[in-house]
C-alpha cells in the first residue's frame, strides 16, 4: 500500500504498536480508545459522529470534532501521516491486515482449519498454536466495556476457544493425549458447559488408560448439566460414553490413521469437523416428564412409517413429545433433522412458502412451490417436523402427500389436534399423563421455582389432588405449579375450579373444557390490566418485544406500567421469556394464543388489534428497508429475521382488507432484504400484491423490479427481461425503481445475448442512475452494470471502478461493500487477472459473510472452487462444504455452477466416468456457468467427453438424475477419497 514503514498493532491484549526500530507510544486514554476504534474497523471509513459517540461513550464534549481532529493529528505523529486518512466526514485507519494481529490470527485459524480438513495434521497444527500465540490477555484490554469493544472482543474471543479445541481435537490425532490430560482438565473446570472439551477430555483419558476417569467425567458433566441447566449431556456424548464402557476399538489411536477418535464418525460422512445439527430446532428448555415408554415406541414407529402425526388437545404434550423424538431420532438420518414451526400461520395460501423458507428452497412461482420443495427432497433422507398443523391441515396435507409420495428417505413428524388424513398415516394420540407421572411433573416444576421447596406429605397429597382435577393435563399441571411463587399448595387446590367444565357442553371434549376453564381460573388470578394485556398479545403470531406489546396492545395504563405487567404474565407462566436475544423478547405457548384469539373480548377487539398490529409492523418494514440500505449501515439482519412472522400476518391483514399501499409497505421495503438472504417466501407474496396492482398503480414498478430481479435470481432471464420491460414503461424517471429497472433490463438483454439492445439499455441505465438520489441505489446499479460496460467500452474499466469504490466510500454500507467486493472479483476474472482475483477473494468472501448477504456469498465461494488448481490438496473438503451447505439451501443457479466446475476438476484429474456424469445431467438441463474462465475450462476439458469412447453410460446415466441425486452422489465420490 505504500506505507514509509511497517506499523504491526497488536489488539489481543493491551495495545502496543511495534514499528521497525521497537515500540511506538501512543499515549493518553483517549487517543489510545481512539485508535483501538478505527484498528477495529480497518480501511473503513468512520464518521466523526460515529467516533465520537464510541470514544467517549455517548458523552462527547463540546467541539468534538476539533478535538477529534487534534487527536488524530497527535496519532499520526506516532504511527506515521499515512496511516490514518481522512474520508466522507469521517476517519479510517489504513493498513495491511497482516499488521493486525487479530485479522492475523483469523487469518492462522482459517489456514489450520483447511490444513486439517485436507489431512495435513502437523501444519494444521502448526498454524492453529501459531493464531494462538498471538493471544497476551484480553482482547482490547485497554477499550473496557463499550459496546463496540465488547462486540469485536466477543467474537474475537469465541473464536480463540473455538480454536483451541480444534488444536485439541488435532493433537488427539497426532497421539498427544497424555500431553493434553492438564490443559484439558483446565479447560473444562474454566468453561464447564462447553461440552465438545468434556469429549476430548474423556477420550484423552481412555486413550491414557484412565477408563474409569473417563466415565467418571462423564458423570461429573451430567450431574453439573442436571443441577444447574435440567438438561442431559449432548446426544454424541452420550454415545461417547457408551463406546468408551465397550472399549470400542474407533477410539484407539493407531499412528498414521486418517480418522482417530471423536473425529472419526463425522470423518465418515465426509462432514469435516462439523456435525449434523437440528435445524431450526427450539432449544430444549426442561426436562421432558413420563413420556419415556412412550417416547421409545413412537422411536420404533418412527423407524417403520413415514408419516405420524401426533394428536390431542392442546397443552397435552405433541410439541414437546416431537421435540425429544426428533432430538434422539436425528442420528438415524443422514440429513439430521428439520423443525418447522406453523403456529405463526395466518393463511393456508402461506404453508407452501413458509416450509420452503424453512428448507431454504429458493421457488420459482406460487404454482410451482410444491413441486421445488419435493425436488429439492428427493434423495435427501432427513426427518422433518411440522408444528402446529391443525389451522392450516388442507395445505399441509396436501404437502405432505406429495412429498412423501416423491421423497421415499423423507420421514415427516407432526403434531396437530387433528390427523391429516392421509393415506398410511399413524394418528398418534398423545394422552395424559398418569397420576403417578402428572405428580413428578408438577413436583419438578416446583423444584425450578423453587429449589428450597419441601413438600411435606400433607402438600404432597393436595399436589395429588391437583393433578386428578386438571385430569393428568401437563399444561394445567404447569400453570397450577407456576403458583407456588404466591401461593402455598392448599391455597392453589382451594382456588383451583372443583367442577372442570359445564355439563351441558357435550360438543367440547371433558379435556379440551378442563384446560380452558384452567386458563380462565389462571385469569381470574390477574388484575384486570393484566389479563387485558394477555388477552391482547394474542393477536401476534409468534415472539413480539416490549415496543411492540406496549405499542399494538390497548393498555391505558400505558408503557410504564407494560414491563410490570408482562413480568407477572411470565410468572404466572402464561407467556415465555427469550433472553437468547439481544432484546428480551416474549411468546405465547399456542394454546394460550389460541385462547385469547377465541375469547369473546378479543373477538369484539379483533379489528382493532389486528389494525394496530398492522400499523406498527408497517412502521417496522419501512423502516427496516431504510436503515439496512441506508448509509452507515454496518448491522445485520437478524432483526427482519425475528419479526419475519409478524410481518407475514400484517401483510396477510392488509391483503385480505384490500390496503394495497400497506401491502406495498411490507414487499418493497423488505425484498431489498429478502433477495439478498435468499428468503423465497417473499417472491410468493410479491406475486399476490402483482395481482392486486392494476397496471396504473404508482406502486406496480416497484413490484415488478422486484419481480425481474427474482426471476433473474433464479437463471429465468426471459422472464426477467419482461417484467423489466413492462417497468420501464411505467416508472417515473428519477425514481429508484426506474434506475433498477434499465439495469435489470440490460443485464438480461446481455443473459439473453441482445447485446445491441443491452448496449443502448446501459446508456440508459447511466442516466436513471445519475438522475436517482439514492446512494444504495447508484452503488449497486452501477456494481451490475460494471461487467456489461467493461464489455462494451474495455477502456472505461478503471474510470468506471473508480466511480463504484468512490460512491460506496461515501455511503459506508456492510452490504454495498459486499457488493463492490464482488465486482472486483469478477472484474479481475473477466480481465484474466486470475491472480488478483484469488488474492481478493477471501476478504470479498467475509465481507459478503460479515453483512449476511448469502447471495453474494455463495457466488463467491464458487468462484474461489472455479480458481482453484485441480490438484490443490483442499479442493475435495471445500467442494465438500460446499456441496453440503447447497444441500441444505436451494442457492439457485449457484448448484448447477458448484457441480459443472467440480466435473471440470474431475475431468482434469482424468475421473472421467465422475466427469461424464455431471456433464449428462448438465447438457440434460441445458446448464452452463455464466463465466468465461469457466466457459474455457468446461470446452477444454468437460466437453469433449460428449464425444469419448466410454462415456455414453456415465452421460445417460447423469441426464436422468434430478439435481438433488446429483449433489448427492457427487458429495458420496468426495467423501470416498
Amino acid at each position: 500500500m505504500g506505507f514509509r514503514f511497517r506499523v504491526n498493532f497488536r489488539l489481543l491484549g493491551p495495545l502496543e504498536v511495534d514499528g521497525p526500530s521497537g515500540q511506538l507510544r501512543v499515549e493518553g486514554k483517549r487517543r489510545r480508545l481512539l485508535l483501538l476504534r478505527l484498528l477495529v474497523s480497518p480501511n473503513i471509513v468512520l464518521t466523526d459522529d460515529q467516533l465520537a459517540e464510541d470514544v467517549w461513550e455517548g458523552q462527547p464534549p463540546d467541539g468534538v470534532v476539533s478535538t477529534l481532529a487534534s487527536h488524530i493529528s497527535l496519532l499520526r505523529r506516532s504511527i506515521g501521516k499515512d496511516r490514518i486518512r481522512r474520508r466522507s466526514g469521517g476517519y479510517l485507519v489504513v493498513a495491511d491486515l497482516a499488521e493486525i494481529d487479530a485479522t492475523s490470527f483469523r487469518a492462522e485459524v482459517t489456514a489450520g482449519r483447511v490444513a486439517w480438513s485436507s489431512g495435513d495434521r502437523r501444519n494444521a497444527r502448526e498454524l492453529l498454536m501459531g493464531g494462538l500465540s498471538r493471544w497476551r490477555g484480553s482482547a482490547l484490554a485497554d477499550a473496557g466495556e463499550s459496546t463496540w469493544a465488547i462486540s469485536a472482543r466477543t467474537g474475537w474471543e469465541e473464536l480463540r476457544r473455538t480454536a483451541e479445541e480444534d488444536l485439541a481435537e488435532v493433537r488427539l490425532q497426532l497421539g498427544e493425549h497424555r500431553s493434553l490430560l492438564t490443559i484439558l482438565e483446565n479447560a473444562v473446570i474454566a468453561e464447564p458447559f462447553r461440552e465438545r472439551r468434556w469429549a476430548q477430555l474423556m477420550l484423552a483419558m481412555y486413550r491414557s488408560a484412565l477408563q474409569a476417569d473417563a466415565l467418571r467425567a462423564y458423570q461429573r458433566l451430567r450431574a453439573l448439566l442436571d443441577e444447574e441447566l435440567g438438561l442431559e449431556p449432548s446426544v454424541e456424548l452420550a454415545h461417547l460414553e457408551q463406546s468408551i464402557l465397550r472399549q470400542d476399538a474407533a477410539l484407539d489411536w493407531i499412528p498414521g490413521s486418517q480418522a482417530n477418535g471423536s473425529s472419526a464418525r463425522r470423518e465418515e460422512h465426509g462432514r469435516g469437523p462439523e456435525m449434523v445439527r437440528q435445524r431450526g430446532h427450539p432449544s430444549r428448555r426442561t426436562r421432558l416428564v413420563g413420556r419415556e415408554r412412550e417416547l421409545t415406541r413412537l422411536l420404533s414407529v418412527m423407524r417403520e412409517r413415514q408419516v405420524i402425526t401426533l394428536t390431542g388437545i392442546g397443552g397435552i404434550g405433541k410439541s414437546r413429545l416431537a421435540m425429544e423424538a426428533s432430538l434422539r431420532a436425528e442420528t438415524a438420518y443422514s440429513e439430521g433433522s428439520r423443525w418447522i414451526e406453523l403456529s405463526s400461520l395466518t393463511d393456508s395460501s402461506d404453508v407452501p412458502g413458509a416450509i420452503a423458507g424453512a428448507l431454504g428452497v429458493l421457488v420459482t412461482s406460487t404454482e410451482a412451490t410444491v413441486e421445488t420443495i419435493a425436488e429439492w427432497l428427493a434423495g435427501r433422507r432427513e426427518l422433518l417436523v411440522l408444528d402446529n398443523c391443525e389451522h392450516v391441515l388442507a395445505a399441509v396435507a396436501g404437502l405432505v402427500d406429495v412429498i412423501t409420495a416423491r421423497c421415499p428417505g423423507v420421514t415427516v413428524l407432526a403434531t396437530s389436534r387433528i390427523p391429516l388424513g392421509l393415506p398410511g398415516e399413524v394418528a398418534w394420540i398423545v394422552k395424559p399423563l398418569s397420576p403417578e407421572s402428572a405428580f413428578a411433573l408438577f413436583e419438578e416444576r416446583t423444584f425450578e421455582i423453587d429449589a428450597d421447596l419441601t413438600l411435606g406429605e400433607h402438600d404432597r397429597d393436595n399436589v395429588r389432588r391437583i393433578c386428578e382435577r386438571v385430569d393428568g393435563h401437563p399444561l394445567a399441571i404447569e400453570i397450577a405449579a407456576a403458583q407456588v411463587r404466591s401461593r402455598s399448595i392448599e391455597d392453589i387446590l382451594d382456588v383451583l375450579p372443583r367442577e372442570l367444565g359445564e355439563a351441558d357442553q357435550e360438543a367440547v371434549p371433558t379435556r379440551h373444557r378442563s384446560l380452558d376453564d384452567c386458563i380462565t381460573w389462571s385469569l381470574r388470578l390477574l388484575d384486570d390490566d393484566s389479563r387485558r394485556l394477555f388477552l391482547d398479545l394474542s393477536v401476534f403470531p409468534s415472539g413480539f418485544d416490549l415496543t411492540a406489546a406496549s405499542t399494538v396492545c390497548d393498555n391505558k395504563t400505558g408503557l410504564r406500567r407494560i414491563p410490570f405487567e408482562l413480568a407477572v404474565l411470565v410468572s404466572h407462566s402464561m407467556i415465555l421469556i427469550d433472553r437468547s436475544v439481544t432484546t428480551t423478547r416474549y411468546r405465547l405457548l399456542e394454546v394460550m394464543q389460541e385462547f385469547g384469539r377465541t375469547s369473546a373480548e378479543t373477538i369484539a377487539r379483533r379489528e382493532d388489534l389486528r389494525g394496530r398490529h398492522l400499523s406498527y409492523y408497517r412502521y417496522q418494514s419501512v423502516e427496516a428497508g431504510r436503515v439496512t440500505l441506508g448509509s452507515g449501515f454496518h448491522g445485520n439482519g437478524s432483526s427482519v429475521r425475528a419479526e419475519w412472522d409478524n410481518f407475514r400476518a400484517a401483510l396477510d391483514c392488509a391483503i385480505e382488507t384490500g390496503d394495497l399501499d400497506a401491502a406495498i409497505d411490507f414487499v418493497v421495503p423488505l425484498g431489498q432484504w429478502a433477495i439478498r438472504s435468499l428468503q423465497s417466501e417473499h417472491r410468493l407474496w410479491l406475486e399476490r400484491c402483482l395481482v392486486l396492482a392494476s397496471s396504473q398503480s404508482q406502486v406496480r414498478p416497484a413490484l415488478l423490479v422486484l419481480a425481474a430481479r427474482w426471476r433473474g435470481l433464479s437463471a429465468d432471464h426471459e422472464g426477467a427481461r419482461g417484467f423489466a420491460l413492462e417497468a420501464v414503461e411505467s416508472a417515473p424517471y428519477g425514481s429508484t425503481a426506474s434506475a433498477m429497472s434499465w439495469v435489470t433490463l440490460a443485464f438480461a438483454n446481455g443473459m439473453t445475448g441482445r447485446l445491441r439492445e443491452a448496449a443502448q439499455a446501459i446508456k440508459d441505465a447511466e442516466s436513471a442512475l445519475g438522475a436517482c438520489d439514492d446512494g444504495f441505489t447508484f452503488v449497486e446499479g452501477h456494481a451490475v452494470l460494471h461487467p456489461l460496460i467493461v464489455m462494451a467500452s474495455p477502456d472505461r474499466r478503471a474510470a468506471h471502478r473508480d466511480v463504484v469504490h468512490a460512491a460506496a466510500l461515501d455511503l459506508d454500507n456492510v452490504i454495498a461493500n459486499a457488493i463492490v467486493h464482488r465486482m472486483d472479483v469478477v472484474d479481475r476474472i473477466r480481465g484474466g487477472m486470475t491472480d488478483q482475483a484469488v488474492w481478493l477473494l477471501p476478504a470479498a468472501i467475509e465481507s459478503a459473510s460479515r453483512a449476511q448477504v448469502a447471495s453474494i456469498q455463495m457466488d463467491l465461494e464458487a468462484m474461489a472452487l472455479l480458481l482453484m488448481a485441480p490438484d490443490d490438496p483442499s479442493a475435495d473438503q471445500r467442494f465438500l462444504t460446499i456441496l453440503g451447505t447447497l444441500k441444505e439451501y436451494d442457492y439457485g443457479e449457484t448448484v448447477w455452477s458448484v457441480l459443472e466446475l467440480l466435473g471440470t476438476v474431475w475431468a482434469r484429474r482424468g475421473m472421467t466416468d465422475a466427469a461424464a456424469t455431471v456433464l449428462g445431467h448438465l447438457r440434460a438441463n441445458n446448464r452452463r456457468y455464466p463465466n468465461p474462465v469457466g466457459q474455457a475450462l468446461r470446452t477444454e476439458y468437460l466437453d469433449p467427453l460428449l464425444s469419448a469412447e466410454g462415456s455414453v453410460a456415465n452421460l445417460e446415466a447423469g441426464a436422468l438424475m434430478t439435481v438433488s441425486e446429483l449433489t448427492n452422489y457427487a458429495i458420496d465420490r468426495l467423501g470416498s477419497g
